[in-house]
C-alpha cells in the first residue's frame, strides 16, 4: 500500500544558490474554490513559469477561495543542504 500526500511542496531557489521547500498542508478539500466560469477554477502546474504565473494573475482575478474548516494551515520550511 503506497500513500499518497495531499500536502503541496513549493521549492525555492534563492539568489545564493540555496535551496528551500515549502510544504503548505491544509487537509483534504480545505480549500473552496469559487468562480462563474469553471475552467477558472483550473489551474496548469504543467506549465511554463511564465504561464503558471499568468494562470495565477487570472484566477486571482476571476475566482475566490474559502476555507471549508476552522483548523490552521501547517506550513514547513526546509533548508536543503548541499543544493
Amino acid at each position: 500500500m503506497s500513500l499518497q500526500t495531499h500536502r503541496r511542496i513549493l521549492t525555492l531557489t534563492l539568489a545564493s544558490g540555496r535551496t528551500v521547500k515549502c510544504s503548505f498542508d491544509q487537509g483534504m478539500s480545505y480549500w473552496n474554490a469559487h468562480a462563474p466560469n469553471p475552467q477558472d477554477r483550473k489551474f496548469d502546474f504543467d506549465g511554463t513559469v511564465n504561464e503558471q504565473i499568468q494562470g495565477f494573475i487570472d484566477a486571482w482575478s476571476n475566482a475566490g477561495v474559502t476555507h471549508s474548516g476552522n483548523w490552521p494551515t501547517d506550513i514547513l520550511l526546509y533548508a536543503l543542504e548541499g543544493e
